[in-house]
């Protein structure tokens, strides 16, 4: 019991659905990256740090940045699964 298959180069262009191991390495470089910018942020921040199990989260992962599976600290900013945490008031 065996496979018969032929193994065929299409172009970069004409194989639009090549895996990203096939493609040619190329040069390329990031330029900038961004996230959104609320005027609100300020306020965000400190609804977050007034709900007492949002800040026991903050306080927690300053300690251990493990402690909560998908919530991470950035500059200070919580997110879960790398989206901005908006406490309860804020629905």
């Amino acid at each position: 019991m065996g496979y018969e298959f032929d193994i065929v180069f299409k172009t970069g262009a004409s194989n639009r659905v090549a895996d990203a191991l096939s493609r040619k390495e190329e040069d390329k470089e990031i330029q900038a990256l961004t996230r959104p910018y609320w005027h609100e942020v300020a306020e965000i921040d400190r609804e977050v740090q007034e709900d007492p199990v949002l800040a026991k989260i903050k306080d927690d992962l300053r300690l251990d940045p493990n402690s909560y599976g998908k919530y991470t600290l950035e500059k200070d900013r919580l997110y879960y699964k790398v989206k901005s945490v908006l406490d309860n008031s804020a629905v």
